[in-house]
């Protein structure tokens, strides 16, 4: 059984860390620092049980500005896809400023919330339109 968790742990305090490689390529190994251990995670509030499932912790750095514009814009599955099917299914048309996908992007960015914020911050933007919204079955 695979345990894969992810998240952001705002306000882990960290200890120190060590340093590990991993990889499957022989010569090719990446190495992988780390600033925090489980009894940070512990400490945070994750079970002792449940941190013994997991064999490996690795950090991720934060998106910055740039990667979350490409995450909200140009993702496979991006939120504003899913906006776009939902209006056209309403019958009206969906499109953003420039000015607003800025501001979705800053506030993610500040919120710290990482690709997921892009949702939050996107619906504050539209949550009006969509109120006002009626369903327009003619427009699928």
């Amino acid at each position: 059984v695979l345990f894969i968790v992810a998240g952001a742990f705002v306000g882990l305090k960290k200890s120190g860390g060590n340093s590990s490689k991993i990889g499957f390529m022989t010569g090719g190994d990446i190495s992988v620092n780390r600033s925090f251990s489980t009894e940070d995670l512990v400490e945070y509030g994750f079970m002792q049980e449940f941190l013994g499932r997991f064999s490996h912790y690795i950090e991720f750095e934060a998106l910055s500005r740039a990667d979350l514009r490409e995450i909200l814009l140009n993702s496979k599955e991006s939120v504003i896809c899913g906006y776009k099917r939902l209006f056209k299914a309403c019958g009206e048309s969906f499109s953003l400023s420039e000015r607003q996908i800025n501001d979705i992007v800053e506030n993610a960015y500040k919120n710290n919330t990482g690709a997921r914020g892009l949702n939050n911050a996107l619906a504050d933007i539209i949550k009006e339109r969509m109120f006002n919204m009626k369903f327009n079955p003619k427009g699928v």
